[in-house]
């Protein structure tokens, strides 16, 4: 019969537990001793490693992050602070220090122009821009000191308090397709109640990051996201807007833009003035500018055209005529008159500002059974539009979005007191007789022309004058 253990075998057995219990605590203490010695060992490497390499690190935006990462796995972090040994050995805490500074100053200048989010790739330019150096010498890793958020497949630094949801980020994936959504669109895309779509927009709305837009032909607010409107494409390209004088190739570089435009506006001083035609917002600059400057007209005003004569900005705003005064941020309209009925309104189905020996004109077209053009002078005495079929010998060219130029007489070619407008197919123009109301379609005859008969959509012709001319690549 097999005895059962008494107290002496369980205090043995206990005795044994113990036994291992120690032995294993001994082993874990070496354990643990050995690997912070090792540590300390490759800390003291580490600290060597970065003596011998220091202006390596400081100057080698890839050395400097591969080196980041080593140290990151040993718990060390070298460049977070502009303080401590570290940064005293390495000499690159001011440098961290310094960028942050910088991000956050640029990222409060571009609020008003991107809502308080800036494309990562546009930062480390602006970046560049002010410490004039070269986009190698800056890489993503070093900008990455303030917070990220991803929508998308773009990585955004946010310069504004409020949290991002899951709401709020699929709008703004949702807005990269067009630059804006509507809220019809976002119920559609995320089965939404009105209610829903509303709040989260006014949110964002709130909170600087949407900009809207009224003033479009269909009557659906536009919500417009600055931060994903006209930003990198995948590959790193950029649209690159340039004043470029065509006939010595003299390039003056623009900023890029944040907001959809259509119209170019260029002064006698070289202030740049770009805007979408019904809408309450313009964007202006000057070569040299890092960016751009976004002002608004009050609601419920929208800008169907502007120009630039003798040096004073005017507005079209409905069939009114108005001075324009552009600062940092802001604009100021000043009315002059053309306040109309449906007695004295000018005729017309669309409507442009041109300008002629200095006077600021109306120029209408009409499209009933041909083409008509009308063109009104401002009598500044009367404070209203006055038609005039005399244009002093002088002609007017019409771009398809807008006027062109005034050509004075003795041009070999061209009428005077005639309009020459852009048609809508390649090679194509109008020219139309003020005096006498006749309008010749005319087709430019050259190899690889078109036919007459084609109607596919081709681009437009452009006039071209010995001036600064806007080009977009």
């Amino acid at each position: 019969m097999r005895r059962r253990p008494g107290i002496a075998g369980l205090q043995n057995a206990a005795a044994t537990r113990d036994q291992f219990r120690l032995v294993g605590e001994n082993v874990a203490k070496v354990r643990t001793d050995v690997m912070k010695e090792q540590l300390a060992t490759f800390r003291t490497q580490l600290e060597e490693f970065a003596r011998k390499h220091k202006n390596d690190i400081r100057k080698n935006p890839l050395f400097r992050q591969q080196f980041h990462e080593m140290c990151a796995k040993v718990g060390v972090d070298p460049l977070a602070s502009n303080k401590g040994a570290w940064a005293e050995l390495l000499g690159i805490g001011d440098f961290y220090y310094e960028l942050g500074v910088q991000i956050v100053d640029i990222c409060i200048a571009t609020r008003a122009t991107n809502g308080g989010l800036i494309d990562l790739l546009d930062l480390r330019k602006l970046l560049c821009q002010k410490r004039k150096a070269d986009l190698g010498s800056l890489t993503s890793d070093d900008c990455l000191r303030a917070i990220i958020i991803s929508v998308g497949k773009k990585k955004l630094v946010r310069s504004v308090p409020t949290e991002l949801n899951k709401d709020h980020n699929g709008i703004l994936e949702l807005a990269q397709a067009e630059g804006f959504v509507t809220v019809e669109q976002v119920e559609r895309k995320f089965s939404w109640s009105t209610g829903r779509a509303i709040d989260v927009l006014e949110t964002l709305l709130k909170e600087g990051l949407a900009m809207i837009d009224d003033g479009h032909r269909d009557g659906k607010r536009r919500y417009w996201f600055p931060c994903v409107t006209l930003s990198s494409d995948s590959t790193g390209a950029d649209a690159k807007l340039l004043l470029l004088r065509l006939f010595t190739g003299e390039q003056l570089r623009l900023p890029r833009v944040f907001a959809p435009f259509s119209r170019v506006i260029l002064t006698a001083d070289l202030l740049v003035v770009i805007f979408l035609p019904g809408r309450a917002t313009v964007q202006h600059c000057r070569p040299g500018d890092a960016l751009w400057r976004v002002a608004s007209a009050p609601a419920p005003h929208v800008f169907d055209d502007l120009i630039s004569v003798n040096g004073t900005l005017y507005a079209l705003v409905g069939l009114r005529l108005a001075t324009l005064q552009l600062s940092e941020s802001s604009l100021e309209l000043s009315f002059l008159g053309g306040e109309h009925d449906d007695a004295n309104r000018p005729e017309g189905d669309r409507f442009m500002l041109g300008e002629c020996g200095g006077e600021v004109l109306l120029i209408s077209v009409e499209h009933e059974e041909r083409v008509v053009y009308r063109v009104f002078r401002w009598a500044s005495e009367k404070r209203k539009w006055e038609m005039i079929t005399n244009l002093g010998g002088r002609s007017l060219f019409l771009g398809l979005d807008g006027f062109a130029a005034c050509v004075d007489q003795d041009h070999p070619g061209v009428r005077g007191d005639c309009l020459y407008a852009a048609g809508r197919r390649l090679g194509e123009w109008h020219e139309y007789s003020l005096a006498d109301g006749t309008c010749d379609v005319c087709n430019a005859d050259y190899p690889g022309a078109p036919p007459l008969n084609n109607s596919s959509l081709i681009r437009p012709s452009v006039w071209i004058f010995p001036s600064f001319s806007f080009v977009d690549v």
